[in-house]
């Protein structure tokens, strides 16, 4: 059983990826800052999904939102990272 979490999976790139894991037979793992986001996003994924919230932006709180992960395979992201700043005029 391969395992994949995906940082940002629930929404643009994040949940393309999160998708075609799924697709191919992952148990896939996303993540968002919006807990409601990630689980409605894991529930269209199927039963082999689940969303944790997770905040980039807070790096001390992050162990403690993974902490029930004991293995992962293979890791994404979106390319945004986990912080929103904004863009310069």
């Amino acid at each position: 059983m391969t395992t994949s979490l995906v940082v940002g999976g629930s929404g643009g790139l994040g949940q393309y990826i999160a998708e075609r894991l799924a697709g191919r037979g992952d148990d896939v793992i996303i993540t968002s800052r919006t807990p409601t986001r990630a689980q409605e996003v894991a529930a269209e994924l199927g039963p082999r999904a689940r969303g944790l919230a997770v905040d980039l932006a807070r790096p001390s709180t992050i162990a403690d939102d993974l902490v029930d992960i004991n293995e992962v395979d293979n890791l994404g992201r979106d390319r945004r990272g986990g912080r929103r700043t904004p863009r310069a005029a």
